[in-house]
């Protein structure tokens, strides 16, 4: 059988997204344009391998990112894992807004919570001259986020850390995505993620506040005076995140994604 008839045979009934993401699976495995797909005989071999491949997608539900081992993202190239957080557009749109505000020519970053480095390796690769630096609690999604850093050719240090603890410098601009989901939302969530991405990015305490509150009490001992802090927050956070962090930051605000819906906060230093 040819690639666009298994394709279109499995395609049958799909939602949208669902279809699109069967035809990134197709793309990256036979690493043919889709028009090219016709002319294309499978083997018995790569019938195998993509049926296989769209059970874990389709039947199992694991997500895409994981299948193909990677995932896109604002400039880079980003290889995922289970030890790490699925990098989300939301997120991309975040490194959109540091990029675009901080006026810096070598400007100093701190990304806390860096997980797969993709904020990290990012913005180092749009801004060859700042000097970024990359902490998380986990060795595994260390191990992950220092790949991403060689594979996209970008020096970044990495430091292995409960939140500040091993962290001794100054800063022009902290960011940070952490871990923001509440004990209900945790169990609310979608099983391609709560059966496939790890807890422990997740998390963020009963209220899901526990990770914003140490921030607002510790990020501006890290940061030079009138520096940028950049948070990535759940929809429903904003308003809580920015009163927390009012004592000890100047000029806090509240942002709306692509999607019209409070999702970052930023402020600056005293």
């Amino acid at each position: 059988m040819n690639a666009y008839d298994f394709f279109a045979n499995m395609a049958q009934g799909l939602s949208h997204t669902r279809r699109n993401e069967l035809m990134w699976l197709f793309r990256d495995a036979l690493t043919l344009d889709m028009a090219n797909w016709a002319q294309y005989e499978l083997s018995n071999e790569e019938a195998l391998i993509l049926a296989q491949k769209a059970d874990r997608l389709l039947n199992i539900g694991e997500p895409l990112a994981h299948i193909l081992g990677r995932t896109e993202f604002f400039w880079s190239n980003i290889h995922v894992t289970p030890d790490v957080l699925i990098p989300r557009v939301e997120t991309e749109f975040l490194c959109d807004i540091v990029s675009r505000t901080v006026d810096i020519e070598q400007a100093t970053i701190l990304d806390m919570c860096t997980g797969s480095g993709c904020i990290a390796v990012s913005l180092a690769k749009k801004h060859p001259d700042w000097s970024v630096t990359a902490v998380d609690i986990s060795a595994p999604a260390l191990k992950v986020a220092r790949q991403n850093a060689l594979d996209n050719g970008v020096k970044i240090e990495f430091i292995q850390s409960d939140m500040w603890q091993n962290v001794t410098k100054m800063y022009d601009c902290i960011i940070s995505n952490p871990p923001y989901i509440s004990s209900v939302g945790m169990q609310e969530l979608p099983d391609s993620v709560k059966n496939f991405e790890p807890h422990l990015a997740l998390y963020g305490g009963e209220d899901g506040l526990d990770f914003y509150r140490n921030i607002a009490t510790n990020a501006s001992k890290h940061l030079k005076k009138e520096g940028y802090l950049f948070l990535e927050i759940g929809e429903e956070q904003g308003e809580k995140v920015a009163e927390l962090l009012k004592a000890n930051f100047d000029n806090v605000k509240v942002l709306k994604d692509l999607f019209k819906k409070d999702r970052y906060v930023i402020a600056r230093g005293k």
